[in-house]
């Protein structure tokens, strides 16, 4: 991999490690000084960035805005247990064709960055991964789909019968799958959110000892896909 550069672009060098920017001793190159602040998932967001053979900035900006999406992931996950606070897991899920239009669209396109980010790592490009995860978390997830569905566990009565329930079996299979994929570059706030909500399911001791997500490869239809589409707009 490269250097690790500061914010004028130069090799992160030994005064960096040494100088304090705060009367506290706070010092923004220091990993330890970096994790006490802002948290290591923050900084590991941060440094899974990089891309073989180039240098990486550093930049404090970029590990808040880890920061920031560990909190919005983990206040989406308490979101969840509301919804989900009389879900019943063993049941049969409702099947896809049976599911709104928007709980279609969303696990398609799930399907699509889970497909990315694996092949990112395959190829050693976790950076690529990185970007595709960020996108569908902040625009398909959080600005779209979760503003939409949360309409039908408020106001389940101006929904078909069987329509929170789906919406429920959504959520809870989506944020499960996004946890995982989301595992290599936020740790423990992923495992953290899988311990309380799906470990005593699995039967596992944390979500780093399960398998890697498989798209489910579910075919969406296309005039669903458009019609969402013409929701969005």
């Amino acid at each position: 991999s490269g250097w690790g550069l500061n914010e004028q672009g130069k090799k992160i060098a030994k005064r960096d490690l040494e100088a304090s920017t705060e009367a506290s001793g706070y010092n923004r190159y220091v990993p330890d000084s970096v994790i006490e602040k802002y948290g290591a998932d923050a900084l590991r967001y941060w440094a899974a960035g990089a891309r073989l053979g180039n240098d990486l900035r550093y930049n404090e900006k970029d590990v808040r805005a880890g920061r920031k999406f560990v909190v919005k992931l983990f206040n989406v996950a308490k979101l969840a247990a509301t919804y989900l606070a009389d879900f019943d897991v063993a049941a049969p899920p409702v099947p896809l064709t049976e599911r709104a239009i928007e709980d279609q669209w969303m696990l398609g396109r799930l399907d699509q960055v889970t497909e990315q980010v694996t092949a990112a790592f395959e190829a050693y490009d976790y950076a690529v991964g990185r970007e595709a995860l960020e996108r569908f978390f902040w625009t398909v997830y959080c600005d779209n789909y979760l503003e939409i569905v949360k309409d039908r566990f408020w106001h389940p009565e101006a929904y078909p019968n069987g329509s929170r329930q789906a919406a429920q079996a959504t959520l809870w299979e989506s944020l499960r799958r996004l946890l995982a994929v989301a595992a290599p570059y936020l740790p423990f706030v992923t495992d953290e959110i899988y311990l309380r909500l799906y470990a005593k399911h699995e039967y596992a001791v944390s979500i780093h000892d399960t398998a890697w997500p498989e798209p489910a490869r579910r075919s969406m239809d296309r005039d669903a896909d458009e019609s969402m589409q013409l929701v969005l707009k």
